[in-house]
């Protein structure tokens, strides 16, 4: 593997960011309304935060956060809810099984039945409010798979789907040492890369993002997506957006404002 592929050696300062964004995160945690650690499931980490504006509720945006499979805690990702609050809408953040204890398939099971619960219990299906999603680095994997593979929710498409700064080359980590602690198989690759998967087609929107002081060989996965929903019918998703200024993890920090770049366009995907 390109050492520079790794998001952490490429941005020498990331857990100055990550330290920052957790910062950020407890202040959100204790000034507006929101529920911790909520249930969907009966394994430790399948618990969820959701974070909530004033009524009336108009919608409901999930974001999987990323860790590139085997760490990170949706605890510090909570300040991303400020953009989603300001448009009266819920923000949600799920923890799930992490790797190597779990495997992909089951991660994938678990952003389902986390996006399944959060939805019945906040946005439908008496209410029937608009839904979205995203994710980041490794959680935009999961995400891809989640609601772009091929077996369906047992809830309506989200409106929108957008993919920040995605790990999609599933076979690039296998060949790579970091697959000594994920202990990814040929066959989980074949089953569960984003890039080797059709992507279904579905009536929501799909969206990329990527840093433009991202290393090129993370860049190309995200190109390689696009082509592949291409591929599978999304005229309109168009080519990775690139942040100019941002890298891996500064990209997600303008989201938290609905006047930046990003923000505008993933609360205009809902």
């Amino acid at each position: 593997m390109d050492p520079l592929w790794n998001p952490r050696k490429a941005v020498p300062d990331s857990e100055a960011i990550i330290a920052r964004f957790t910062d950020l995160s407890s202040w959100v945690r204790s000034h507006v309304s929101c529920k911790i650690d909520q249930a969907y499931g009966v394994q430790p980490r399948q618990s969820f935060d959701i974070f909530l504006p004033s009524e009336p509720l108009e919608g409901l945006h999930i974001f999987i956060h990323g860790g590139f499979w085997m760490s990170r805690d949706k605890s510090t990702f909570s300040f991303l809810a400020a953009s989603y609050l300001q448009k009266q809408w819920a923000f949600a953040i799920p923890n799930f099984p992490l790797m190597p204890a779990s495997r992909i398939q089951e991660m994938v099971a678990c952003v389902k039945g986390a996006c399944e619960t959060i939805w019945k219990q906040y946005a439908g299906p008496s209410k029937a409010l608009p839904w979205t999603i995203s994710g980041h680095s490794s959680g935009a994997h999961l995400v891809a798979r989640a609601i772009l593979g091929s077996d369906p929710m047992s809830i309506p498409e989200p409106a929108s789907v957008a993919l920040i700064s995605g790990a999609y080359d599933l076979e690039t980590v296998r060949q790579s040492q970091v697959n000594d602690l994920l202990k990814l198989s040929q066959a989980e690759v074949n089953q569960q890369c984003a890039l080797q998967q059709p992507c279904r087609l579905i009536s929501s929107k799909a969206k990329l993002f990527i840093g433009a002081r991202e290393p090129a060989s993370w860049t190309e996965q995200s190109d390689k997506l696009a082509m592949n929903l291409k591929r599978s019918g999304y005229a309109d998703s168009g080519l990775p957006v690139s942040l100019a200024g941002h890298d891996h993890f500064s990209i997600l920090e303008p989201l938290a404002q609905p006047q930046s770049e990003i923000g505008r366009q993933i609360l205009a995907l809902g």
